[in-house]
Parts: structure tokens; sequence; C-alpha cells
């Protein structure tokens, strides 16, 4: 069972214990510190090995027995605990002030093994929830509409130099494409701040002289957006807020001063300030009322793991600021927003574990297209930090570019994963709107799969951006198996002209966590478009090139038969809404749209009916494969299928 490693007071010796054995160590994944508001994945042999801090350690250990552990760092009042490597084990480090803590003990890191090393980390998630009762786990909380919403974000269209007539720009260049995505999130640079401390709760006068609302009631009237998103940071705007401007007349300011971090802009050492704790609800109530009447549907809450910065040094403790602050912005965001909220820049212990009403979680670092490099490892990032996210939120991989060179393999990256799907393209970009559609219903539905993903084994303690193994991103949908398969490796740094050679592999449904395998599968490669019918333990060959994906699914047969899905997106199951049999010969199939609907049969298909008529289907490549196109309605489809006998 998992349980608590209890310490004294005595025991923390200049904010440090050590060692922390790590016994029978053979090998490790850490989650560790990317930077102040990102953690990475970290493998090693040994625990010197551990360069970050890191707040998952899971191990890989020499005893057959008990072949898995873990090291969840956590928080006990206001005192909040991260660990880091060293020779002769770990090291625990501990934040807050220990003088006010109230007991002589803390619980500040939990211990857990088995023979699983995925239900390993939920249990333990499980255990500090039913303990803590802090937050909620994922399966507890709604997921908010908007996250199935093919969405624009204005970030890497405008960055800060963002303005009306852009916005309304970028849309126009959707829109002479044919499609225009449903969501949209203004991100910064629309409010009303001045040396990155808020002003007001109104868009900045010179970009928006009228406010955001006209903006927002031409995005929904003419270009038919149907949810307009805001970004803001947790503090207001990045310094908290102007104690010269109008909100400092309303609320009362908490001044901090000196706390930094090494990066610049907003982040180098000054004043910051920011609203009480004890005000805060009434802050964000105030603020998301103004945000709702002017039309906005949804925020995006950044910064949020730097209120160290405002409370570090002060009377101020980190835990219960944000404890009090995750509390009253989750509240406005259900209030006035139906929930609709994104957490980013937030991957710390203490905001993770307060996440009681709101599950939609911004998984790594931003997406940075022009990065050497970063498509691969933005993938890998998300891959392994989901899963520690998937067991208390619902991952968002951030955003992309459809024109950017590597749009395919994020492309892919989104279909298995789980996450929204939404873009930042430039306003004068040739937007990929094949890509786009290959994601998305016709009506702009993100086909996102219903669960965050996972990833194989065989990947779990290995760094797939330096060894030659295939990043295998895994998941679910109705009994269909679905693997993202990702070719991560990059050229050495001192390897200048180096060529990545090819990596082939043997991939199989077995290989999915927690999935219940069939005895027979038929296999679909979204890159070559390939079936393969896989009968018992056979498993299917992938060779990819370096920086190449493709998406596997795997559907199982029934009488004989496996739907296969939408063969016109990357990931065809995510289409069906459900199907059933109701006898051996007749099969009811609900799609999310219409599209290239593939049936796979030893038997024969003789009739397809839809709507008030019959649908004609050709052979495909193999005899056992039937193509049905299916009438595109953005809407829910019924396919009815007539099968013969088995001879």
């Amino acid at each position: 069972m998992p349980h608590f490693l209890t310490y004294n007071k005595s025991q923390i010796i200049e904010g440090r214990i050590s060692p922390v054995p790590v016994p029978d160590l053979a090998r490790f994944l850490a989650l560790g510190k990317w930077n102040p508001w990102w953690v990475c994945p970290v493998f090693g042999t040994e625990t010197a090995q551990l360069d970050r801090e890191s707040l998952l350690f899971l191990w890989e250990t020499t005893d057959p027995q008990m072949p898995y552990r873990l090291y969840l760092p956590v928080f006990d009042g206001d005192l909040h605990a991260m660990l880091e490597g060293g020779k002769n084990g770990l090291t625990l480090l501990v934040r807050g002030n220990l003088d006010a803590h109230p007991t002589e003990t803390a619980d500040l890191l939990i211990f857990h093994e088995g023979t699983n090393p995925y239900t390993v980390i939920e249990e333990a998630i499980a255990f500090l929830q039913e303990t803590q009762q802090t937050f909620r786990l994922r399966e507890e909380k709604r997921v908010p509409d908007y996250a199935d919403l093919v969405g624009w974000c204005t970030w890497n269209a405008f960055y800060q130099d963002v303005t009306e007539e852009k916005v309304l720009a970028g849309l126009d260049s959707f829109r002479d494409g044919g499609f225009v995505p449903p969501l949209l999130i203004l991100d910064d640079g629309w409010q009303d701040s001045r040396d990155s401390m808020l002003l007001s709760f109104g868009a900045n006068p010179t970009k928006f002289p009228n406010g955001i609302a006209p903006l927002i009631q031409k995005a929904k009237t003419d270009y038919s957006v149907r949810t307009f998103g805001v970004w803001h940071t947790l503090q207001g705007y990045w310094n908290g807020i102007d104690p010269d401007g109008e909100l400092a007349k309303t609320y009362t300011l908490h001044a901090s001063s000196g706390n930094a971090n090494t990066f610049g802009g907003p982040f180098v050492p000054r004043v910051r300030s920011l609203v009480v704790p004890e005000q805060s609800a009434r802050f964000f109530q105030e603020y998301y009322d103004i945000l709702r009447k002017q039309g906005v549907d949804m925020t995006k809450v950044d910064n949020q793991s730097s209120l160290n910065l405002f409370t570090d040094g002060t009377d101020l403790g980190l835990i219960s600021t944000m404890k009090a602050y995750q509390y009253a912005i989750q509240g406005a965001a259900h209030t006035h927003l139906d929930g609709n909220m994104l957490h980013c820049m937030c991957n710390t212990v203490e905001t993770a574990y307060h996440t009681l009403s709101t599950p939609m979680w911004r998984n790594s670092e931003d997406y940075f297209p022009d990065k050497p490099g970063f498509y691969a490892r933005h993938v890998h990032m998300n891959a392994l930090s989901s899963v520690w996210s998937r067991t208390f939120a619902v991952g968002d991989w951030d955003m992309f570019q459809s024109h950017d060179k590597h749009a395919e393999f994020q492309a892919h990256a989104r279909a298995v994963s789980g996450s929204p799907v939404y873009l930042s393209d430039k306003a004068d970009a040739l937007h990929d709107f094949e890509l786009i559609a290959r994601l998305s219903t016709s009506d702009g539905r993100a086909l996102r799969l219903p669960h965050p993903s996972s990833v194989a084994l065989d990947c779990l303690f290995v760094d797939c951006l330096k060894e030659p193994i295939l990043l295998k991103v895994t998941n679910t949908i109705h009994d269909y198996g679905v693997i993202g398969v990702f070719h991560c490796v990059l050229p050495s740094e001192n390897e200048e002209g180096e060529i990545v050679p090819e990596i082939s592999e043997r991939v199989s449904p077995e290989q999915i966590p927690g999935f219940v395998v069939s005895d027979e599968y038929v296999s679909w490669n979204s890159r070559s478009g390939e079936t393969t019918f896989l009968s018992g333990e056979e498993k299917v060959p992938v060779s990819l090139q370096a920086e190449t994906s493709t998406v596997l699914t795997f559907s199982p047969l029934h009488h004989e038969t496996a739907i296969l899905g939408l063969t016109n997106k990357y990931c065809p199951p995510a289409a069906i809404v459900k199907y059933v049999w109701q006898d051996p010969t007749h099969a009811e199939i609900i799609l999310k749209d219409g599209g290239t609907l593939m049936i796979y049969s030893k038997v024969a298909l003789l009739r397809v009916d839809f709507e008030d008529s019959v649908l004609p289907f050709s052979q495909g490549d193999k005899p056992e494969i039937s193509i049905i196109e299916v009438p595109i309605r953005g809407a829910e489809v019924r396919v009815l299928l007539k099968m013969g006998k088995r001879v």
C-alpha cells in the first residue's frame, strides 16, 4: 500500500533531508524541472544522474518480486518538497517556513511499490487524493466543452503585438480556405497593463479602443466562432496588479520584491503585487463576471507556477496561497464560464494537487516551431509527463502550426494523445486544411480520444531522443487500441551533418498499458494506409525514417468483421461514437460525421443503409476490405451494415 514517509523537523537541515535511499535501483524515470513551469523526463541508472529537481521518481528494481518503486514528493501545510539526485541516494528538498509548521513532523514523501509501474503511480496519486482531499482525480472532473473544438490561438501568430484588426485578418485567412476553427483564444497582449502589471479589468485602450466585446461579437457572428477564450495570468498579469492602477483602489495588495528566476522579461527582480489571498475569490468572481458579459467563454490561465515569486520572503505561505487562488479561480470559472478553463505554466506539486474541479492541464513546455529538434522533444516531453498528469488531469499538448515542417508529426501526436487540438498558425500562412480535416469533423469538432495517453513499457525508462527505440504513445477508445509511433532520435549536438538511421520494430496491441487484448485484430497504418490481420501474439512491422511518425490502430474482429472507422482521419476509431452488433449479420454504426468508412471482413458485405438510401461500396486493396463513402453532414450519422453468413 502507498504510505507517507514522515520526517521530524530535526531531520530537515538547511532545507534538506539526505540521503533518501533508492534500494535495488536498475534504472529510473524522473519528472524534473525543465524550467520553473514545466517538467521533462530524466533517465538514468544511478541517482547522481538526476540533475533536476523532480516531482516524481519511479525506478525499476533488481528485485523480481517487487520490480517497480516510486517516490512522490508532496506538501504538508506550507512545507513542500522536491527530490534531487546525489551519489549516495536522493535528497529531499524542503521549502517553506519550518518554524511556522504547526507540528513537529511533516508528511513530505509518498512511497509505493508494485508489479505494474502505471498502477503504482495511479495508486500513489489516489492515496494522496484520499488523504489530502485538496484535489480530485481526473475521472471525477467533467471535461469542459471547449476541449472538443478545433481552435486557433493568437500567440505564435502575433505574440504580444495582437490587435483586433490582426485577429480578424487571421480569421479571414481561415475563412478563405473554407474552414474557421470554432474555438478562438486571444492570448497575451490584449490586457490593460503597464510594466507587466495589470491596471484594470479592461482591454488595452490602444489595441482595443472599444474593448474586446466588438471583436467577440464579430468573431461569433461573422465567422461562426462558437467559443471565445482569453488569456491572463493567475496573478492578473505577469507581475500582478499595478499598485497605482485602478484595481489597487478596490483590492488590498501584498507586495514582494527581489524574487527572481533566471529568465528575463517580466521575471527579473522587481516589486510584484498580489491581491491578498482572502480577496482572491472576490477578485476572480468580479473579473470573470465582466469577461462573461463581454462574451468570453473560456480562459487560459498562465504563470501559475510563478506564485512563489510573490510569496517567497514574505509572510504568505506558498501552499496556502496557492490553495486560495486555485479554489477562487476554479470557482469563478464554473460560476461564469461553465468550467471552461485551462491551467498553464503549472507543472508543480502545489498547482497539480489543488486542481479540485478543472481538469484541463497544459502538459509541457510551449511548442517552439523554430527551435531545431523541438518537434521531437516536445512530443517526448508530453508523452512521459502524461504518465503522471493523466491521473488528475486531461493533458493539453499545446498548439502547433499546420504549415510547419513537422506539422504531421505534431498532428499524429494530437490524434493519439487525448489532448485538445488547436493551432497557432500565422495569419498570412498557407494553412494545411487537409491536415486539419484529418483531425476533425467538417464542423470543427476535434476527434479527441476520451482518455489521456500513456507510453509503452519499453519507452518508460529509455530516452527515445537518444536511444534507437521508437516512442510509442498508447491509448484506447471503445475496444480499439491506438499507438502513435514516433522516430524521436535527434542528431548528436557535436556531430555536424550526422544522418540519423531508420528504426524498425514490431508493434503489438499488447504494448498498450491496461488494454484488454482480443484474439484477432486488424491494424491500420495512417502513414502507409496498410492493413494487417493479426492473430494471437502477432505483431505489425513498423519502419520509420528520422523526423517521421505514424498512427497504428488495432480494430477487433466481431462476427468475422472489423469496423476500422473513418480512414480519411489520422485515428479512424476516434470518429466512431459507438457500434452495436444487433445480430451476427447486422451492425449499427454511429459516426461523428461522414467520411471514408473502412470495413475488414472474412464474410461478404451485402448492403449499406444510410438515412433513406442505400450506399454503394467498393473493394479495397485486399478482398477482405470494403470502402464506403459516407456523406458528410457536419453531425452524427447512422450507418447500417448487412453482412453475409460464414459458409
